[in-house]
């Protein structure tokens, strides 16, 4: 994840996923960070996604149960101890 803010900065930020490769579009620098998580529950879904909405994550790509998620430096991470 840290790779993928690294490249943000430079303005390569993630499109898409699938299996084990990130595919990267060019566009304006960002200063984001990504997290990802895994929920292989497709019902619950919509809901799933509006609770890291409401966390100030914005969704970004899935691949299956594998969900990619990112928003501005100082967001709540997703996974704290």
């Amino acid at each position: 994840m840290k790779k993928l803010s690294d490249l943000a900065k430079e303005g390569w930020i993630l499109d898409s996923f699938k299996f084990i490769f990130y595919k990267l579009k060019k566009s304006q620098p960002e200063d984001v960070i990504y997290s990802v998580d895994y929920n292989e529950d497709k019902m619950e879904w919509d809901s799933y996604f509006e609770i890291f909405k409401d966390g100030g994550w914005d969704h970004v790509c899935s691949y299956g149960e594998v969900h990619f998620f990112k928003s501005k430096i100082g967001t709540a991470p997703v996974y704290t101890d």
